[in-house]
């Protein structure tokens, strides 16, 4: 039986693009899991996520949908979590040094990307730029001080945990070139294992896990300064048709 969430509708403010005219897919897949009001989920999209326009909150079982004019935009579920592992700790200076290396940054898809466009002002979005470690590991990183403004009570939002967990897995399974055929994010499987606390300094870390044809598998996580994972995800990316 589906049924009609109390909350009718939910629409993404423009702010929180990804490409120009759409969401941001972890903002979306966010703010599934928010309506599935737990802590791990998995969230697939469908179609770009709109901006600005209400799309309506589905349930079925345990299952909740966002759909735009009877399509369904992204469906998500309880997870039971994530046991995968970053290949190994990154301190805060060394995130640092490896951010100033982010591939993306004059070559970008997607330019004003609320969470990794090089071209959105600081002050406006994540500014999260993950580029590699070393040049042997195939891992990636960049330091994160997520400001007060993602907060409620001083604890980033889920939205926001689950949109600073996707663009940084994107970028170890697909090429620093806008020329060719970008990919899209198609599901993404994600745990808040603590609260993350703004203004304090974290490190996300992002891998590539296999690909397989147009799939293209890869994970990240968020670290404490002192190296604790306080959430993690898994995504899968498809690579567009040219």
């Amino acid at each position: 039986m589906i049924e009609r969430d109390a909350q009718a509708s939910v629409a993404i403010p423009e702010r929180f693009n990804g490409p120009p005219e759409s969401a941001n897919g972890g903002f979306t897949c966010g703010t599934v899991a928010r309506l599935l009001g737990t802590s791990r989920a998995e969230v697939s999209l469908r179609r770009p996520p709109p901006l600005d326009r209400p799309m309506s909150v589905e349930r079925a079982d345990e299952r909740v949908a966002l759909k735009d004019r009877g399509e369904t935009v992204a469906e998500g579920a309880p997870s039971p979590g994530i046991e995968m592992e970053p290949p190994r700790r990154v301190g805060l200076e060394e995130a640092e040094r490896a951010g100033r290396r982010y591939p993306w940054l004059e070559r970008h898809v997607y330019p004003t990307c609320f969470v990794c466009g090089p071209d959105r002002p600081r002050a406006d979005g994540l500014a999260v730029f993950t580029g590699p470690v070393d040049d042997r590991s195939g891992l990636f990183a960049a330091a994160w001080v997520p400001a007060r403004e993602w907060s409620a009570g001083g604890e980033v939002r889920e939205e926001i945990v689950w949109a600073a967990l996707d663009c940084p897995s994107a970028v170890p399974v697909m090429p620093a070139d806008p020329r060719t055929a970008p990919a899209v994010l198609a599901r993404l499987t994600a745990s808040i294992e603590a609260p993350i606390v703004a203004e304090r300094p974290h490190v996300i870390v992002s891998w590539r896990l296999d690909v397989d044809g147009r799939k293209r598998h890869s994970a990240s996580a968020v670290l404490t300064e002192k190296g604790e994972v306080v959430a993690r995800a898994r995504a899968l990316w498809i690579d567009l048709r040219r």
